[in-house]
């Protein structure tokens, strides 16, 4: 069995400005970079012993896990698999001018968003296969470790759209996880399942939820 602890990136400058960045590089805000620390805080107050430490290669999930990964003497192996939807001519736009821009296609992602193809860009039906397929191949090389990652918000929903069995066509049903939320997850024989989600009681009152599905 292989051990995923699975975190969203804290609050990120395009968090706070509403813009869909997907493959962009934000940088986390001054409230993510406290965020960050907090999530190294509550890492180090379980005692889980982590093994190895992976991120997307976007500076917002790898800063997230770069306090944790100093405090205990370990290197963050960076990962351009675990990156965000690649979202095409969707990014850098405020979520406000999506809907005008691209009726068709963000109300799908708004109101099926497992059938959702972003504007030259990916599918999620593409992440889903990507973030899933990068999974299972960490896993299978790290057999009875546990493994930290930093990744993002869609990547994380896909995974837990597998572990509850709905796969991409029942995204729909399932949120969005919380800025620095810290998520749990058990892979054994290419089966995986959700031990504990979007875990914030860490943050207290510095606690972020999406306003619009930010990512």
């Amino acid at each position: 069995m292989t051990r995923f602890i699975i975190v969203r990136h804290g609050q990120s400058e395009a968090n706070k400005t509403e813009v869909f960045v997907g493959h962009k590089d934000a940088e986390l805000s001054e409230l993510g970079f406290r965020q960050a620390e907090l999530v190294a805080d509550e890492l180090v107050r379980e005692r889980t012993k982590i093994d190895k430490i992976y991120a997307s290669d976007l500076n917002r999930a790898f800063h997230t896990v770069s306090p944790y990964a100093e405090r205990v003497g370990k290197a963050v192996i960076k990962d351009r698999f675990l990156r965000e939807i690649y979202a095409g001519r969707w990014e850098g736009h405020h979520f406000d001018e999506l809907p005008v821009l691209y009726p068709q296609s963000y109300g799908i992602w708004k109101n099926d968003i497992g059938a959702c193809v972003c504007d030259g860009g990916e599918s999620v039906a593409e992440l889903y296969k990507r973030i899933n397929a990068e999974i299972d191949r960490i896993a299978a090389a790290n057999d009875g470790k546990t493994i930290l990652i930093g990744t993002h918000a869609t990547p994380i929903r896909c995974i837990i759209a597998r572990a509850k069995g709905v796969g991409v066509g029942g995204m729909q049903e399932l949120g969005w996880v919380g800025n620095a939320s810290i998520n749990e997850f058990e892979w054994e024989n290419g089966e995986i399942t959700a031990v504990r989600l979007n875990y914030t009681n860490h943050l207290g009152t510095l606690h972020t939820e999406f306003t619009k599905g930010s990512v």
